[in-house]
């Protein structure tokens, strides 16, 4: 009872201390560590997965998706890549992409807002693409946030 009230204070605490910052994702990857904060989790994956959506020096188009690159991410827990494994085995192709909840790669993303769920913290996730939000859900594990979940709206 006392670790479960301790994350819920822990969860709630690195809300408000990421709530404030409506941060644009843009520059090289940092490893995730024990410090890193949920904020931190989502600046980073979303910057390495940006990056990696341009095409090459010579004009062939990288795909995180496609190349399952994902798969090596240190920002996911392993039942989010497991979704989407199973998610990408199923689609067709031309679908969206479940990271950022479209199928073009917009120019930026950048978090909204925050909020606990229940051992979970939601970052609400604003796209360039006008009106486009999604949710991504960072659960704890091992002292480390991890991308637990990604909900398209």
């Amino acid at each position: 009872m006392k670790e479960k009230m301790f994350r819920l204070i822990s969860m709630i605490a690195a809300v408000v201390l990421s709530s404030g910052c409506v941060s644009a994702v843009s520059a090289a990857p940092i490893k995730a560590d024990n410090t890193s904060t949920p904020t931190q989790v989502i600046e980073d994956f979303y910057r390495w997965y940006l990056e990696f959506s341009v095409r090459d020096e010579k004009g062939n188009f990288e795909n995180p998706l496609a190349d399952r690159a994902y798969r090596d991410s240190e920002y996911l827990s392993e039942a989010s890549i497991e979704e989407v494994d199973s998610l990408l085995d199923g689609m067709e192709t031309g679908s969206y992409g479940p990271f950022l909840c479209a199928q073009d790669i917009p120019q930026e993303v950048r978090i909204s807002d925050s909020f606990p769920e229940e051992d979970a913290i939601v970052m609400i996730m604003e796209s360039s693409f006008e009106g486009h939000k999604f949710e991504v859900e960072l659960s704890p594990a091992n002292e480390q946030y991890r991308i637990s979940g990604i909900r398209c709206k």
